[in-house]
């Protein structure tokens, strides 16, 4: 699963986030969760992660990030929503992170 793919190691990145997005609705996200899910080491993801110039928060704070601007896109969802939709603890944290 944790194929090198191409030489900017985009397959990698990809499954991880992919994973991560999956992991979002169900709750907290975890670098050991991902790690499990994908049959590997938690320091594996993490080194592999760091190789490629990010770090897990980075990139669940990427996604998020993401995720909210299409949701917000879409006109449907509510900010008071997203919070909840990207799995924050609180919506002091998703404000938090969001205005960062």
């Amino acid at each position: 699963m944790l194929r090198e793919g191409d030489e900017d190691g985009n397959d990698f990145l990809d499954v991880v986030a992919e994973r991560t997005v999956d992991q979002l609705s169900s709750g907290r996200v975890t670098v050991m969760r991902i790690a499990s899910d994908l049959g590997a080491y938690k320091r594996t993801i993490s080194k592999r992660l760091t190789e490629h110039g990010t770090s897990f928060d980075q990139l669940i704070y990427d996604i998020r990030k993401g995720l909210a601007m299409r949701y917000l896109g879409y006109g449907s969802v509510k900010v008071k929503e997203l919070g909840f939709l990207l799995s924050f603890s609180t919506q002091d944290r998703f404000s938090a992170d969001f205005e960062r």
